[in-house]
């Protein structure tokens, strides 16, 4: 599985990176736990089935099989066939890996005793989780975190020098210790580059974040940035909440009488207006202090809103500040990608 590990992913100027410098960024970044997590537990799922021969129906593995070619606008068998050639995989690869998500999936609520009964070690995580790389949306995010870095860092060293900085040698070796499959003379050298960029984002970062870009930022977004306190009741359908309106507005029953009829708390939030569903927004916006709005559709039910106060944006925030910066900045990052990364399926 190394051949895959090797597979270019994007290249940036005369700079390279391939799947092992993704797999590297994650594990010194801390992004790799996750997806190490979520490889062990669909190693654990496969021993649990070779272990007890319980397993899932296969049309659930062919649902999520078809989901993933229509995903890519693979539609016939031959397309799907190409695409894993040119990624380095067999079909047998490939369903192994769906059979694995399936699988982890199904029996999310048994991870935690799975991981602990089919224990696998740190090879096998690695050559099974190059194929995840390739196939899941997790490695797509790690890729894009590292391209992120790694255009950033190329601005950066258009405005200072940004000299490669190795790691710390015991760091490198914990790291090594997790990846036993790579090459150590190979590892550490992308290690040093793969540091450096992620250096150079974080300066990059701290550069662009002006006060000019953050004003501007606000601006575009004020109506999204007014903050609403409310109270807020929850429920599984649309008629419950509307009988409960009802009691509300007609009866002028308290907000905490009409709860307890529907043993439904009363949830005090804050939040801001552009988190909510784009068909939400328009009558939080219109609404003034002491309304009730609703029901309207709101976390897989539907909720009623009584709106207690409204804050404008403003950059004395810091919370709000903290929000529209990353914000602003993600523009910015964003727009060197587009301008500098060259993704190998692109």
């Amino acid at each position: 599985m190394k051949t895959i590990l090797d597979a270019p992913v994007f290249g940036i100027g005369d700079v390279s990176y391939c799947w092992e410098d993704v797999v590297l960024f994650g594990v010194l970044t801390g992004r790799w736990l996750p997806f190490e997590r979520a490889v062990r537990e669909g190693l654990a799922c496969l021993g649990h089935v070779e272990g007890s021969g319980e397993d899932v129906p296969e049309d659930a593995v062919e649902d999520a099989a078809a989901e993933f070619r229509y995903d890519r606008e693979l539609i016939t068998a031959e397309e799907a066939e190409t695409w894993l050639e040119q990624h380095g995989l067999g079909v047998t690869e490939w369903m192994a890996w769906v059979h694995r998500e399936v699988l982890r999936r199904t029996w999310a609520d048994r991870a935690d005793d799975l991981v602990q009964r089919y224990p696998v070690s740190p090879a096998e995580v690695l050559e099974s989780a190059a194929v995840d790389l390739l196939c899941s949306t997790r490695g797509a995010d790690l890729a894009l975190a590292l391209a992120e870095r790694a255009a950033a860092a190329a601005a950066e060293r258009e405005v200072e020098d940004l000299p490669t900085e190795p790691l710390a040698p015991a760091e490198v070796s914990g790291i090594l210790t997790r990846l036993p499959i790579l090459d150590p003379a190979r590892a550490r050298a992308r290690l040093a580059e793969v540091a450096t960029a992620d250096r150079g984002y974080a300066r990059f970062c701290a550069r662009v974040a002006t006060p000019e870009l953050i004003r501007r930022e606000l601006e575009l977004g004020r109506l999204e940035w007014i903050r609403l306190g409310c109270r807020v009741i929850q429920f599984e359908t649309e008629p419950l909440a509307r009988e409960a309106a009802l009691c509300l507005r007609e009866d002028g029953l308290a907000i905490e009488d009409v709860a307890a009829d529907a043993h439904a708390p009363v949830q005090e939030m804050r939040f801001y207006l552009g988190e909510l569903d784009p068909e939400v927004q328009p009558r939080l916006l219109a609404a003034v202090p002491g309304e009730l709005v609703g029901p309207v559709p709101f976390d897989q039910g539907h909720a009623l809103f009584l709106v207690v106060d409204k804050t404008l944006p403003t950059e004395a925030d810091p919370e709000l500040r903290r929000r529209v910066e990353n914000r602003a900045v993600a523009r910015v990052v964003a727009d060197q990608v587009n301008r500098r990364v060259r993704w190998r399926d692109r």
